[in-house]
């Protein structure tokens, strides 16, 4: 099942992924359609064939995604879009979990809440630290996203 292989879902039971699966939709990807815009609510896609290219919406990065990647798996828990909008570049189709159903799944679901926030903050804890001013207002890390070290 593809959605093991998102990390929110690595620890999730096989009931607990079939639930996740249960509440997606299939979204048929047609060569030259957009498959989301930077201004959509946030949604999690699993390509499951296909290709798209994914764009940064001030004209700066771009990426491919094709089967088996996995777009936005955070945008549905933080509410934000992520500023990328996705073009398909070839044909497929991808399952679509949109931000509240996977919110009345997880509302259902304690231990895959659980497991949810558990690979959160796994991955957080790895990726970075942290650092806030006094004030509140700052995450220092460097451009490389290593922490830097404040005064």
């Amino acid at each position: 099942l593809l959605l093991r292989d998102v990390p929110i879902f690595a620890r999730a039971s096989a009931v607990e992924l079939a639930e996740a699966v249960a509440i997606a939709r299939e979204g048929v990807l047609a060569p030259g359609s957009r498959l989301f815009s930077e201004y959509d609510p946030p949604s999690m896609y699993v390509v499951l064939s296909g290709e798209l290219l994914l764009a940064q919406a001030d004209g700066g990065d771009t990426f491919k995604a094709e089967a088996g990647d996995i777009v936005g798996a955070y945008a549905p828990l933080a509410g934000e879009s992520a500023g990328w909008r996705a073009d398909v570049l070839q044909a497929g189709t991808a399952l679509v979990l949109k931000r509240d159903q996977l919110f009345e799944v997880l509302a259902d679901r304690v231990e895959l809440l659980q497991s949810v926030f558990g690979a959160l903050f796994q991955t957080e804890r790895l990726r970075t630290v942290h650092v806030f001013s006094a004030a509140g207002d700052d995450d220092r890390r460097s451009g490389d996203g290593a922490p830097r070290v404040s005064d």
